[in-house]
């Protein structure tokens, strides 16, 4: 037990050294220190399992979480966040200490208005394309396969034929991009100079180049932003108490057939709730998007991303 003592004592020193230089709370690196794992356990059950990547069902970008949750990753981020603040300031146990409450809610909001600046660039818009997509094409990425019935707006002057004969087009393409009407008539172009978006929506193929992953940097940045800001609001003893407390109104209510009660009792109350729902469903589809999608450098990358979000938002 002493030797268990001893070791922890000399981990929580590296880990005051490594705050200190970083100017990152200890938790959050504790926080941050979790995802190559799961990259790591993804890759593992990757490589383990190959059968899994053609039955699986989130193999399919298309599937219900990625097209609802994870390609809106931020506005769920944001929905969640705002409750907890909300919760915050509706429990009846902080109100006695309402400056420090001011005082955190205004450093997480100076923290969430950094990072989702950093998320802008990174991932919308960054004087013109974002970064992911800047260093997608500066590293030989095109958009290719674009049928010429799909181009919308003033973006055609981007495009160019595609310098390749049909049937070679054709044998690159998948089942899906065989039923294209423009694609049978076989006016394909292409472009080394549109966004990731752009691409998808005008149905064209992302291919080359190297891509870091987007959700692995929105998922990441996401869970790792929405835990750090519970433990702003609430101590890991505090959130076992209401926890309890929360079952024991929720099991009243229920036999009530109060339903309505409990919503808004865990909306207004006990926002921490579904945040950590959210969060538990960030870290599944980070997992999933590590099995199934990117070359492992490109996951990095991404994860790469992620911290120095994190990073730059600590350091103001």
């Amino acid at each position: 037990m002493h030797r268990i003592s001893t070791d922890l004592a000399v981990v929580n020193s590296k880990l005051d050294f490594i705050s200190k230089t970083l100017k990152i709370d200890k938790l959050e690196i504790f926080i941050l220190g979790c995802y190559p794992f799961i990259l790591l356990l993804g890759q593992l059950i990757a490589l383990g399992s190959p059968d899994e990547m053609a039955k699986n069902y989130f193999t399919t970008k298309r599937n219900f979480f990625n097209v609802i949750f994870v390609k809106n990753g931020w506005f769920w981020t944001t929905v969640l966040y705002l409750m907890l603040i909300y919760s915050a300031f509706h429990d009846s146990t902080k109100k006695a200490d309402r400056q420090t409450l001011i005082k955190s809610t205004i450093a997480s909001l100076k923290k969430y208005a950094i990072v989702t600046v950093c998320w802008y660039f990174y991932s919308q818009w960054f004087f013109g394309l974002p970064i992911m997509d800047r260093v997608f094409l500066l590293t030989g990425g095109s958009c290719y396969n674009i049928p010429q019935n799909q181009v919308k707006g003033s973006i055609s002057n981007l495009l160019s034929p595609m310098g390749t004969t049909m049937d070679k087009v054709v044998s690159s393409l998948n089942i899906d991009d065989l039923n294209s009407e423009s694609i049978k008539e076989g006016i394909l172009l292409w472009s080394n100079s549109i966004s990731s978006s752009q691409c998808r929506s005008m149905r064209g193929r992302w291919i080359g180049g190297h891509d870091p992953s987007g959700h692995v940097y929105i998922l990441t940045l996401s869970s790792s932003f929405l835990l750090s800001a519970l433990f702003t609001f609430y101590s890991g003893k505090e959130l076992v108490v209401r926890f309890k407390r929360m079952v024991s109104h929720v099991r009243s209510k229920w036999h009530q057939g109060d339903y309505l009660d409990i919503f808004k009792h865990l909306v207004t109350f006990d926002g921490y709730f579904f945040l950590l729902i959210l969060v538990g469903l960030w870290y599944w589809m980070l997992l999933m998007t590590s099995i199934y999608f990117h070359s492992m450098p490109e996951k990095i990358m991404g994860l790469l991303f992620s911290y120095l979000t994190t990073f730059i938002s600590d350091l103001f």
